[in-house]
């Protein structure tokens, strides 16, 4: 045997035998009366902990299979959850909450941060049509899809043609929504560039945005027909939703300010003040109603574009990767509910289909913008696939709104987004490898030494020249 596949071995060995023993510790954890009468938050913070190295040593385990990481860290979750092992009560992905909103913040901080002005602008046409078109696609073939299957579904049963019309259009407005936090997680974790690394997470973002709009418009109609006493106003409602995109925006540009002034003239223990902006701006989107992924979105893209601090802000949040994505997606992993899935696996596979279709069909037709290659129109949709947050806080909005029935309504969402969570991933990564936008080890070793060599002669020099080439150079 080969001396370094022997030694390859031996690591996989090793990696085997602290799983086993972290399954043994978080056991014990689980079953002990000592620890579980100990302080919640002090409990659930101490599972986190062995779960983010269940979630490591998984992932260099199961590395042969080419899996993208953040499955694997949604597999761990989903192992470790309430549903599966038990390791991680309900209780305790709550008093997570924290944890994952801060993750959360910064992710949208480096979707923001990835996105240049001058690609953006050629690429203008491209993203809008795609995105466009790829709404309104699967926004029409989940209403049909759910209009048809009325009859399988316990509340719409017998119920009339209107009200039947009206629960199908909620139910595709919420599946439109994309999970940009998945679609950074890839990019991130194969350092992806390229036309089609540009095209996906272009349009995931623009979308965060259309999925506002569309659903605030089919929810407040709706609102006017199911519920006696609604109706409709059209100055409230504009100015509603005007007030959470341009707050959003506005409140993302000043917190883009604060870590320019931050950056440029303090630049002591940056990643912790990161960490903190972060917090700073959920609790301040939460605070004043806004748009979480929005905020962080433009405070990303602002230091980017209009200041020479945009790498040093990427560089910054990208050491604290390798922690940010197992929290994320292994609580992500611990909060999909199998027993919803269980109960309504039938319906959820026919509209995972029935979306997939939609967003395929969708991206054809955008795509016929003269900056389309041959990669986007054949794998562009496959980077459309997953969901997460937004999905499942849309669905919420309407259980709160209808209690009557929203929870059967949740439950399908719930089960969708559980299967898109698992299969999106590892499409996107597919997508990518065939477009050519993974680069190969010897490709990110010379990045890595030009990027080296860059920092380098920026201490000589004493200066940082803003950088905006190309993704695609």
């Amino acid at each position: 045997m080969d001396a370094s596949k022997f030694t390859e071995e031996i690591h996989i060995i090793k990696r085997i035998a602290i799983v086993v023993v972290i399954f043994f510790i978080m056991t014990l954890l689980h079953y002990s009366t000592l620890i579980n009468e100990s302080d919640p938050a002090v409990f659930s913070i101490t599972l986190l902990g062995f779960m983010l190295i269940l979630s490591y040593n998984l992932g260099k385990i199961l590395s042969r299979l080419k899996l993208p990481k953040l499955t694997i860290y949604i597999l761990t979750g989903i192992l470790c959850g309430p549903f599966v092992t038990g390791f991680v009560s309900q209780e305790v992905v709550a008093n997570l909450k924290f944890v994952d909103n801060l993750a959360l913040s910064m992710i949208a901080f480096i979707a923001g941060g990835e996105m240049r002005f001058g690609e953006l602008k050629k690429m203008r046409k491209l993203l809008i049509g795609i995105s466009f078109y790829e709404t309104m696609y699967v926004l029409f073939s989940i209403t049909i899809a759910f209009f048809l299957l009325h009859p399988f579904i316990s509340f719409t049963a017998g119920q009339s043609w209107l009200f039947v019309g009206i629960v199908s259009l909620l139910m595709g407005s919420m599946l439109i929504a994309n999970s940009p936090a998945v679609t950074i997680g890839i990019i991130g974790e194969y350092r992806s560039k390229g036309h089609l690394t540009d095209t996906v997470l272009g349009t995931v973002v623009l979308k965060d945005i259309i999925v506002i709009v569309v659903f605030a418009i089919i929810a407040s109609f709706a609102s006017t027909q199911l519920l006696p006493d609604a109706t409709f106003d059209l100055v409230p409602f504009v100015s509603k939703l005007g007030y959470e995109i341009l707050g959003s925006i506005g409140l993302g540009i000043a917190i883009g300010l604060l870590v320019w002034l931050y950056m440029r003239f303090i630049m002591e223990q940056t990643v912790l003040f990161i960490v903190g902006i972060a917090f700073a701006s959920f609790e301040l989107a939460h605070y004043f109603h806004l748009e979480v992924l929005l905020v962080g979105v433009t405070a990303g893209f602002y230091v980017q574009n209009f200041t020479r601090q945009g790498q040093k802000l990427i560089a910054n949040i990208e050491e604290s990767l390798p922690v940010i994505y197992p929290i994320f997606f292994s609580i992500a992993g611990a909060k999909l509910d199998l027993m919803a899935l269980q109960s309504m696996w039938f319906i959820a596979l026919v509209l995972v289909a029935v979306r997939m279709v939609g967003i395929y069909m969708g991206v054809k037709a955008g795509s016929r913008s003269d900056g389309a290659t041959k990669e986007i129109r054949q794998y562009a949709w496959m980077g459309l696939v997953s969901q997460a947050g937004v999905a499942l806080g849309l669905a919420v909005v309407v259980e709160r709104t209808y209690p009557e029935w929203g929870g059967v309504l949740q439950t399908i969402v719930i089960s969708v987004i559980g299967i898109n969570q698992l299969i999106g991933p590892v499409l996107l990564k597919y997508a990518l490898e065939k477009a050519g936008d993974l680069q190969s080890s010897s490709k990110m070793a010379e990045t890595l030494i030009r990027l080296k060599i860059g920092e380098d002669a920026e201490q000589e020099t004493g200066s940082v020249a803003p950088s905006m080439e190309s993704r695609n150079g």
